[in-house]
């Protein structure tokens, strides 16, 4: 994990970097583990976030995940932030970012997003 102050190569300061992961429908954050440790490695702070798919509606877990990337973008000890989601996590992470935007959001990677529907859904 690499702290604010670290100066990398080429003499540039480092900034912190968070990777947010977030799992998909009937899922939990485990899944993502090998993921979480790969950029753990790489020099990378994540936050794998667990949350429960198959309960409550999509309304709510956007609320929740809005109010979560609020403060990941507002703590101070973060520069930027990027968002890896699987599945569902994907649109939850949509559903977020057309009704809020966050400055020190980087980017936003979709793994298998069902922005078209799913079978297993309906």
């Amino acid at each position: 994990m690499r702290s604010s102050g670290e100066i990398g190569p080429l003499g540039r300061q480092r900034r912190r970097e968070t990777v947010v992961l977030i799992h998909g429908l009937a899922s939990h954050r485990l899944l993502l583990r090998p993921l979480e440790r790969f950029l753990q490695k790489r020099g990378y702070d994540t936050l794998n976030v667990g949350y429960r798919s198959v309960c409550g509606d999509l309304d709510s877990l956007i609320r929740q995940f809005s109010a979560k990337f609020s403060d990941i973008n507002d703590d101070a000890a973060i520069d930027r932030f990027h968002i890896v989601a699987h599945s569902m996590g994907s649109v939850i992470v949509r559903g977020v970012l057309v009704r809020q935007e966050f400055p020190h959001l980087g980017r936003v990677v979709n793994l298998a997003p069902p922005h078209r529907g799913s079978r297993v859904a309906t």
